[in-house]
C-alpha cells in the first residue's frame, strides 16, 4: 500500500506491506504526496513539491526503494496535481494549475502525458474547474474524471402539490448550505436542516409529503430523505462514495440516483426506504441527473462517452438504451414535459449554457432563452420552463 505521511516532519511518500513493514520512499525536502502505482506495480508516480512556496510543483516517478526523477517534458506546467496512471503503464494523467506567466485564468484543467514520447497534452480547456482524473481499468486511452459535482448553489425550482418551493442556500459566504421551504405567494420561509454539514439537492415525494436531498454530514455525500416540515431526517445510502441526484418515481416508490461506488458515476435505483439498490448502467463513462418519464416506464439522463455529455434515454429497470441528443458541446439536466411528449435540457451548444426544449422522441433541439441555465424543470401544467 502506498500512502502519504508527515511522521518525519516532511510529507513523504512510503509503503507499507500487508505484514506492516513500513518503509519510506520519498526524501523530499518540502511535500511529496499523492501516490499512484504503476499497473505493474513497479514504479509509484507522485506529487513533488520544489520550494515552500509551491512555485514549482511536479510529478515524479521513483522505482521502489529508489530515487525520484521529475517527469521530463513538464517544465511549462509548473503546477500538476495527482498523476494517474493509463492501464498499459504508458501515460500519466493529471490536473494542471495555471501560474501567472501561463495563464490570467483562475481555473484547472486536464492533462496527459505520454511517458514514452515525452509529450504532454491538455485534453480540457481552462474555462471551468476540473479535478481528480483517473483513468478507466477497462477502455484503453479514455480520460474519466470524477463526476462534475452539481454546483453547490442548488435550487430545485419545482413547487409540491402544496405550492411551496424547496431549495438549498448559503446565508452567507463561506457558510454551509441548509434546506428551506418557501412560500411564494408571501414570500414566508423555514428552514428544514441546521447541522455542520451541505444538505443540498432537495426533491419533493410526488406526494409532497417528504423530501430527498444529499448531504456530507457522514463524511462523504449520501442521500437523505425527510418529512417535509424537516422531521424525521433519515439517511438512505452509506456506502463510502458519492451518492446524490435523487429523483423520485411518479408513484413514490422508488428514487433513481447517481453513484460512484463502481468508479465511474453510474444510475442506481432503490426503493423510497433505501432497500433493495439495483444498478442500472454499467458501461465505462459518467452518466448524471437522471429523471422519470410521466408514467414511470423510462428514465432520461446524459452520459459522457467521450468528451462531451449527451443525453441519453433508458427503460426504468435498465437496458434498451438509445441516444436522444448529440448535438456539438455537454447536454446535461433532461427533464420530460409533464405530459412526455417533449424533454428539456441545458446545452453550451452555441457557446454558453441554454435551455433547450425537443419534441420527444425524434424532434430538432431548439433553444428557448438567451439567458445562462444550469438546471431546467418545468410547472405542473407543462406551459413554461424554469431554469
Amino acid at each position: 500500500i502506498a500512502f502519504q505521511s508527515d511522521r518525519d516532519g516532511n510529507e513523504d511518500v512510503y509503503t507499507i506491506t500487508m505484514d506492516g513493514e513500513l518503509t519510506k520512499q520519498s526524501h523530499g525536502l518540502w511535500f511529496d504526496g499523492y501516490p499512484s502505482w504503476s499497473p505493474d506495480g513497479s514504479q509509484i508516480a507522485y506529487t513533488h513539491e520544489e520550494q515552500s512556496s509551491r512555485n514549482y510543483v511536479y510529478p515524479y516517478m521513483m522505482q521502489l526503494n529508489g530515487v525520484g526523477e521529475k517527469i521530463p517534458g513538464l517544465s511549462r506546467f509548473s503546477f500538476t496535481y495527482k498523476p494517474s496512471w493509463a492501464p498499459d503503464g504508458t501515460r500519466l494523467v493529471m490536473y494542471h494549475y495555471p501560474s501567472p506567466g501561463e495563464s490570467i485564468a483562475s481555473y484547472t484543467n486536464i492533462v496527459v502525458c505520454d511517458l514514452a514520447n515525452k509529450t504532454l497534452a491538455e485534453i480540457t480547456s481552462l474555462d471551468k474547474n476540473d479535478y481528480d482524473p483517473v483513468w478507466s481499468p477497462v477502455s484503453e486511452g479514455q480520460t474519466v474524471q470524477r463526476p462534475e459535482a452539481e454546483p453547490w448553489v442548488t435550487t430545485d425550482p419545482k413547487s409540491a402539490n402544496t405550492g411551496r418551493i424547496v431549495y438549498s442556500a448559503q446565508e452567507s459566504e463561506g457558510a454551509k448550505f441548509d434546506l428551506y421551504v418557501l412560500d411564494p405567494m408571501n414570500g414566508d420561509k423555514t428552514q428544514l436542516t441546521d447541522n455542520a454539514a451541505n444538505d443540498v439537492f432537495p426533491k419533493w415525494s410526488p406526494d409532497g409529503r417528504k423530501v430527498a436531498f444529499v448531504s456530507d454530514r457522514d463524511g462523504l455525500l449520501n442521500i437523505y430523505v425527510m418529512n417535509a416540515d424537516g422531521t424525521d431526517q433519515k439517511a438512505l445510502t452509506s456506502k463510502i462514495a458519492y451518492d446524490t441526484s435523487p429523483a423520485w418515481s411518479p408513484d413514490g416508490s422508488k428514487i433513481v440516483f447517481v453513484s460512484t461506488r463502481y468508479m465511474d458515476a453510474e444510475i442506481l435505483v432503490m426503493d423510497a426506504n433505501g432497500e433493495n439498490v439495483v444498478r442500472l448502467t454499467g458501461d465505462v463513462g459518467n452518466k448524471i441527473h437522471p429523471s422519470w418519464s410521466p408514467d414511470g416506464t423510462s428514465i432520461v439522463y446524459a452520459a459522457r462517452f467521450g468528451d462531451e455529455y449527451d443525453i441519453y434515454e433508458m427503460n426504468a429497470r435498465g437496458g434498451g438504451f438509445r441516444r436522444l441528443v448529440a448535438l456539438a458541446g455537454n447536454q446535461t439536466s433532461p427533464r420530460y414535459s409533464p405530459s412526455g411528449d417533449e424533454i428539456v435540457f441545458v446545452s453550451n451548444h452555441d457557446g454558453s449554457p441554454r435551455s433547450y426544449v425537443m419534441k420527444f422522441p425524434d424532434g430538432e433541439p431548439q433553444k428557448v432563452n438567451d439567458d445562462f441555465s444550469a438546471y431546467t424543470s418545468w410547472t405542473h401544467d407543462g406551459n413554461q420552463i424554469l431554469y
